[in-house]
């Protein structure tokens, strides 16, 4: 958030950066790993191996195989995939 504040400013897109006060502290390192922990704990690793992601591609239909495509590729969830349309790739 501070990155396009900054730049905004910088553009002059806006009159000046804002006050960003405690709550865009960056958390302590030892936090961040405990919830880390915590999410993996819950959800387990959320990382796929090559082999893993050939094989569900290999299942996977035209349309899944497109979308978890672009989940690896370009980080797109579920939402991102359902608003995309196609007047919005370059064929």
């Amino acid at each position: 958030m501070r990155a396009a504040f900054k730049w905004s400013a910088v553009a002059d897109l806006i009159d000046r950066e804002p006050r960003y006060g405690p709550g865009f502290k960056k958390p302590p390192k030892s936090v961040v790993q405990r919830a880390k922990g915590e999410r993996q704990a819950i959800y387990g690793t959320l990382d796929f191996t090559a082999e893993e992601l050939i094989a569900i591609l290999a299942k996977s239909s035209s349309w899944l195989k497109a979308c978890i495509l672009l989940g690896i590729n370009a980080g797109f969830g579920a939402a991102d995939c359902g608003r995309l349309r196609s007047q919005n790739i370059d064929f």
